[in-house]
């Protein structure tokens, strides 16, 4: 697990705390919390991952790397 996966959950819910426990059930409170301290600290790096991941959806990476798909598909 990673600080921006937390992050875009987190983001995601409102940035509610509640829906973040429940999405999280097996990350304790408080490294739920060094997530979101860390994101606070340098935001502009997990942003960036946060930009990139949501480049790549599904449909962008069978348009730009073909190679990826299976035989067949």
């Amino acid at each position: 697990m990673e600080v921006w996966e937390i992050v875009a959950t987190w983001k995601e819910s409102g940035e509610n705390w509640d829906e973040l426990l429940k999405a999280y059930p097996e990350v304790s409170e408080n490294q739920l919390r060094a997530a979101i301290a860390y994101y606070r600290a340098y935001p502009e790096e997990i942003d960036e991952r946060l930009a990139r991941e949501a480049y790549w959806t599904p449909e962008r990476v069978a348009e730009e790397m073909p190679f990826t798909r299976r035989m067949g598909d």
